[in-house]
């Protein structure tokens, strides 16, 4: 890498060069290629499967699945507003949703079967409508505590039917009371709230999914700018 950059060329591909290096020295080198590559002014083409560096690498960000390009746009609208349901999982969009849109009122709320989220946005009554929500999206509400502002539309009563303990937080599983289905909800919580609140398996809680933070998907490829 190097070599390749020390004659500064217009442009450099790089092939997933951090892959066989560990956690730690990578991050380091993501800071100090980023710095390189901006100090003298060069296209870098960087191909690699890790998010977090893709996210802290890229200007842009090409998505390409199954050899397919399915969305290429600024690395914020990639990871904000997936284009797809095939982008969406892949940026870990854990909570997908297929459903048929109904108008009410001002506002549109999507039938999902056993229940139903409203839409951050109008949309056409009768349409089949994808939503997907990030685990860490998801929030835990106090029962006292009043709901304010975007949170309001979309408050659920839970069931916690799982618990995973990982380093940094916990995937807690969670499902509405009376659902059919194992569980409804995947839920990123950081280990401090998870002791806050003492979380257990059948503890019932209240959530909500703020409006912004629930993303509508299409079918259908978009490449973007």
């Amino acid at each position: 890498m190097a070599r390749a950059l020390a004659i500064q060329p217009d442009i450099v591909l790089l092939d997933e060069p951090f892959s066989s290096i560990d956690e730690s020295a990578k991050r380091n080198l993501w800071v100090e290629l980023k710095t390189i590559i901006n100090e003298i002014g060069i296209t870098a083409f960087h191909i690699t499967h890790n998010l977090e560096e893709a996210y802290s690498m890229g200007d842009r960000i090409s998505v390409l699945l199954d050899g397919e390009l399915h969305q290429s746009d600024r690395t914020q609208i990639i990871f904000e507003k997936p284009a797809t349901e095939g982008v969406a999982r892949y940026l870990t969009y854990r909570n997908l949703f297929s459903g048929i849109a109904k108008a009410h009122n001002e506002t549109t709320i999507v039938d999902l079967g056993h229940f139903s989220i409203v839409a951050p946005q109008q949309i056409p009554s009768g349409e089949q409508v994808k939503l997907c929500i990030m685990p860490q999206d998801i929030k835990i509400i106090k029962e006292e505590r009043p709901v304010k502002g975007g949170l309001r539309k979309n408050i659920f009563q839970v069931e916690i039917v799982s618990i995973l303990p990982l380093p940094d937080y916990f995937l807690i599983y969670t499902k509405l009371l009376e659902s059919p289905k194992e569980f409804d909800f995947e839920m990123k919580v950081p280990r401090y709230l998870e002791r806050k609140y003492n979380l257990f398996n059948g503890k019932k809680i209240r959530v909500a999914i703020p409006e912004k933070q629930i993303v509508l998907v299409s079918s259908q490829i978009q490449t973007g700018e």
